[in-house]
């Protein structure tokens, strides 16, 4: 309440290449990656360079999920009229 967030946003040291790159690796393997992502974002590591970046690939985890549900869906639905639209061959 009383906390300025510019402040905060200017003393947040940044990680190294190398812890970086890590936590970018340990994000790509597929459970695993999630479930950190996770828990670094909601505050278990004291870095805030590294929670800010967990956060950043989690909403980036989700835009990529609600993408491919969107065309998962778009895709079932424009087959499904699809099929209901072809007529029937007639023999």
């Amino acid at each position: 309440y009383g906390r300025d967030a510019a402040a905060d946003d200017a003393a947040v040291p940044a990680l190294s290449s190398w812890a970086t790159l890590g936590a970018l690796l340990l994000f790509a393997v597929p459970v695993a990656g999630f479930l950190f992502s996770l828990a670094w974002s909601f505050g278990f590591t004291k870095n805030p360079a590294r929670r800010r970046l967990a956060q950043a690939y989690l909403i980036r985890t989700l835009l990529v999920a609600v993408v491919a549900a969107l065309l998962l869906f778009w895709v079932a639905v424009s087959s499904v009229l699809t099929l209901s639209v072809t007529p029937y061959p007639y023999y």
